[in-house]
């Protein structure tokens, strides 16, 4: 029998001749059954569950290295079961991998809150002088063949009355007042007791030109009897009752009322405006006063 080169004769012959009943290191596995003591590990060694003295860490399932000789084990300890040691330090950033494909727009967000003013600009150079524009006329008759925009001022009787003509307006009279006093007339009035209006001391006014005005009328009514009594006072245009009327009712001597009327009327040209007096029925006295009529054109033409 030839020699392994590895091996020398005195090695081999140590080998044959060294006792069998040293310390030797065995491993075996923790059954997690409960010992006698708790100074002892149930161990499970080549099939067999034993009891050895007891080494820190143990858990059942770890193994367990223990140091044996004859009639003797020790459990020099558990494996595993240590406590986890701390993060390493990271690893080098890797290469930056390929740009991906663009994601879907996502929602337009909330508009956000106006900024600050920004500082006032420069004043810029002043532009030339515009063309003076054209005194409006003082007439007594309206002007022919008038265009868009054409103004004038047109006086009847010491009234005058600022006039626009706008060839847009929908009504057949054109011709709009943008200025001016109304047309007035007053009469005192007096005491009555028909049914059939009265003309004395009333106020009449005739308005120059066709158009729609403004038409207001009234005055001051009393009953003069303890007994009811309706007091008219009517709108008469042209000498014609236009159905146009303030009234008042009162049964008792003193029953009195200051009443007028505002409206806007139609009216032909030199149509002459009159506010008439009379009772509704019967005979019973009544009076009045501070009887008025005013006419201020809207539109003429």
């Amino acid at each position: 029998m030839s020699t392994p080169a590895t091996r020398s004769l005195t090695a081999v012959l140590r080998d044959l001749t060294a006792p069998t009943d040293g310390a030797r290191v065995i491993v075996g596995a923790y059954t997690g059954a409960t010992p006698s003591s708790s100074r002892y590990s149930v161990v499970n060694v080549g099939g067999s569950a034993i009891e050895v003295p007891k080494a820190p860490a143990e858990a059942a399932g770890q193994a367990a290295y223990m140091l044996a000789w004859p009639g003797r084990l020790l459990v020099l300890g558990g494996g595993g079961g240590g406590a986890t040691g701390p993060q390493g330090p990271p690893g080098p950033t890797g290469p930056t991998g390929s740009t991906g494909a663009t994601g879907p727009t996502g929602p337009t967000g909330a508009t956000g809150a106006t900024g600050p003013a920004g500082p006032k600009g420069d004043t810029g150079d002043t532009g030339p002088q515009g063309p003076s524009g054209g005194s409006a006329p003082l007439v007594t008759s309206l002007p022919g063949s008038p265009v868009d925009g054409q103004e004038c001022y047109y006086r009847t009787g010491e009234t005058i009355w600022h006039l626009r003509y706008r060839a847009a307006a929908v009504s057949a009279y054109k011709w709009e007042c943008v200025g001016g006093q109304p047309l007035v007339a007053t009469g005192t009035g007096g005491s009555f007791s028909s049914t059939t209006p009265s003309t004395t001391n009333t106020p009449s006014l005739t308005v120059p030109l066709a158009g729609d005005y403004e038409t207001d009328f009234g005055g001051y009514f009393q009953n003069a009897a303890a007994a009811l009594n309706t007091l008219i006072g009517s709108l008469f245009v042209n000498a014609v009752n236009s159905s146009q009327q303030v009234s008042m009712s009162g049964d008792g001597q003193w029953d009195a009322a200051q009443i007028y009327r505002s409206l806007v009327m139609t009216h032909p040209a030199a149509a002459v405006l009159n506010l008439r007096y009379s009772i509704g029925a019967g005979t019973v006295a009544a009076s009045c006063k501070d009887l008025v009529i005013k006419a201020r054109p809207i539109r003429v033409g």
